[in-house]
Order: structure tokens, then C-alpha cells, then sequence
């Protein structure tokens, strides 16, 4: 569907770096309550899944019933995981709207809400980073002040010049000590998360030999079935794209 379509591109195009599982299910008519029940009780929610977006596109009031089950609405309750709820347009309110630990005005909304964006992510790396900058240079500031009191105080008291050398000494090797240790700290947290944003980087898939396919209009192409004979492509490549033409399709063989 449209919704479902709009959410995996939101989540795609926000953060590229997060997995997404589908659970299908009937979203209108008689057996929807049941299914929507059964994916929301699915057991694979309690494998490192984060979130659930229950979402179906706009429609009639009748239409959305089966968002007004129950069934549904408790199944929503228990949920295994925090439940946001993007269910038709947003003046289109279901009880499960008001069970939900989230409420969303559309699909692509609760896509918005569930997934933070990659900008952000980075923007907040730079932050930390200028801060543990700022935390090293504080503290180096402070040792030097220190250092400096001593100094003064030796050359105040001149028969205790051996004492006061030997205590220079000392603030420097643990001056020398702490930086030491504290900048291979920061180096080795700012490499940490340069490896992790290096690992989540599309264009490092794609010299790995995958490449990323979609239509003329830039929408993915995520199975063979939504493919068509003649239907023109682009496949993404690490190093360039191109334009090809679907001659035959093969669906892998489920037996």
C-alpha cells in the first residue's frame, strides 16, 4: 500500500541505518481485528525490536474499524514494545489512537517520530566532541593555574627550594599522566564512533558488490513482483548508476 510505501521511505531517507521488519495483516474488513491482532502479538517483537508503527492510509469511518476492535485495542495495551499509531489522515481518530503510547497524524508522521534523523545523530557527535575539547582544555587551564601557584610559592620561600622543586616534579608527571590518559580516553571514543558511522554508511554497502535499485521516479524497487517487463530502472553502484530495462523476471523459487 501507499502508507506502507511512505513509511519505509521516511525511515530510508531519515535514518538508512536502521532495520525494518514488515508484519502483514488486513487492515479493513471482517478478519482485520484478528490479524492485527496477531501481528502486534508476533513473536519476533521481542528480538531487539525498538518500536512498532501500526499505520494504514486514509479512508472512511467503516473502513477504519477494525482500528476501533476490542481485540485491537487491548492487543495495543500489551504490545511487547512501545506502539505508534498512524492511522488514516489526521483528523481520523481510532481507539487505538488513544491506546497507543503515541499518536501520529499519518503513517509518514509516525515514521517522522520513530526514526531520528542521521544530520541529527552526527550533530550530536560533533557536540560531544566539542565538549570533551572543552573538558581537556578546562582541565589542562586548571593544572596550569596550579602549577603556576606553586612555582610562585618556591620562589617566595627560598630555603625550601629542594621541597618545592621536588614537588613541581610530582604535578608535573601527574599533569603529564592525566593528559596522557585522558586524551587516549577521547581518542579511543572518538575512533569508537567513527568505526560506527563508517559501518552504517550506504555508499560502504555498496562497494561491497550490492547495489540499490529503483524506478524512474526514485522510489525503491524492494521485490520482483512490483516489477513489470520493459519497466525502465536505475541501479545505484559505488561508483556511478544505470539506466537498464527489465527484459525477463525470475521470482526465486519459495520451494
Amino acid at each position: 500500500g501507499a502508507a506502507l510505501q511512505d513509511v519505509i521511505t521516511t525511515l530510508q531517507r531519515r535514518s538508512p541505518y536502521v532495520e525494518i521488519w514488515v508484519l502483514p495483516c488486513l487492515v479493513q474488513g471482517h478478519e482485520a481485528p484478528a490479524q492485527i491482532v496477531a501481528a502486534l502479538q508476533s513473536p519476533c517483537l521481542g528480538q531487539n525490536v525498538d518500536a512498532l508503527i501500526l499505520c494504514r492510509g486514509g479512508g472512511s469511518l467503516e473502513d477504519l474499524w477494525a482500528f476501533n476492535d476490542e481485540r485491537v485495542v487491548q492487543a495495543v495495551l500489551e504490545c511487547a514494545v512501545p506502539v505508534v499509531c498512524g492511522v488514516g489522515h489526521e483528523t481520523d481518530i481510532t481507539l487505538a489512537d488513544l491506546a497507543a503510547d503515541l499518536r501520529a497524524p499519518t503513517p509518514t508522521a509516525a515514521a517522522e517520530l520513530v526514526a531520528r534523523s542521521s544530520t541529527e545523530a552526527l550533530d550530536t557527535l560533533s557536540q560531544l566532541a566539542k565538549q570533551m575539547q572543552q573538558g581537556v582544555q578546562r582541565q589542562l587551564d586548571q593544572n596550569a593555574e596550579r602549577l603556576d601557584q606553586c612555582a610562585w610559592r618556591i620562589k617566595g620561600v627560598t630555603r625550601w627550594v629542594p621541597w618545592q622543586q621536588q614537588n613541581l616534579m610530582q604535578w608535573q608527571q601527574r599533569l603529564v599522566h592525566a593528559v596522557h590518559q585522558q586524551t587516549a580516553q577521547h581518542a579511543s571514543l572518538h575512533k569508537h564512533w567513527a568505526c560506527r558511522l563508517e559501518a552504517i554508511n550506504p555508499q560502504k554497502v555498496l562497494t561491497r558488490g550490492y547495489a540499490w535499485v529503483t524506478d524512474t521516479k526514485g522510489r525503491p524497487l524492494l521485490s520482483s513482483n512490483t516489477a513489470q517487463v520493459h519497466q525502465k530502472l536505475r541501479v545505484q553502484l559505488a561508483d556511478g548508476q544505470l539506466a537498464v530495462q527489465v527484459e525477463k523476471i525470475m521470482p526465486t523459487d519459495s520451494t
